[in-house]
């Protein structure tokens, strides 16, 4: 989720570059700078606020298909409504992370301790999910070496381990090896 919020910031300062040069505008000027500064924010808390929305909407519509399926007694469509309910709460959690670091009672101080230890209890498998892996049963292909096998990468706790590539390591491990940055931008990364 955090990968795709980075994403969408870089569309929007894309986006008011094309609006100025539209305008026949420069660059944004030192003046213009923390107007565009507050505007981006803003926007960023707005574009959060009306995903949180959304997945609210969509966990009380699942709410009420839940409460019908059970009065018809279909236990396939149950469970399949109890995962897709599940995935919700699990977006829905890490909208709430985001929220909490990018919104207006975020906490500014730049604990160095504290950072790396958030970034190592970042949920392996929402990490997986983003590079585009399918978990399931606390197993997965592996996203290091991209291997075929779907149950070749496991996971316990928080740590992951490919029984084909012998890699093991955490959610930092993991972004470092994927991404090829270093330790402190995996952490800022996995805020």
């Amino acid at each position: 989720m955090s990968l795709d919020y980075y994403r969408m910031n870089r569309e929007t300062q894309a986006k008011i570059r094309e609006w100025t040069r539209e305008r026949g505008w420069e660059t944004p000027s030192t003046i213009l700078k923390p107007l565009l500064a507050s505007l981006l924010y803003r926007h960023r808390l707005s574009l959060i606020a009306e995903e949180i929305d959304g997945t609210i909407d969509r966990m009380m519509l699942l709410s009420e298909r839940i409460q019908t399926v059970i009065e018809e007694g279909n236990l396939v469509a149950l469970l399949l409504l109890k995962e897709r309910q599940d995935e919700e709460l699990n977006k829905l959690v890490s909208l709430q992370r985001l929220l909490d670091r990018e919104g207006p009672l975020a906490k500014k101080d730049d604990n160095t301790d504290r950072q790396i230890a958030n970034a190592r209890e970042y949920p392996m498998e929402e990490l997986l999910s983003s590079y585009g892996c399918v978990v399931k049963f606390r197993r997965t292909r592996c996203p290091v070496h991209e291997g075929k096998n779907p149950s070749s990468f496991e996971m316990k706790g928080n740590r992951g381990r490919c029984h084909s590539c012998s890699w093991t390591g955490d959610s930092i491990d993991l972004v470092m090896k994927m991404e090829g940055c270093s330790f402190m931008e995996a952490v800022r990364k996995l805020q």
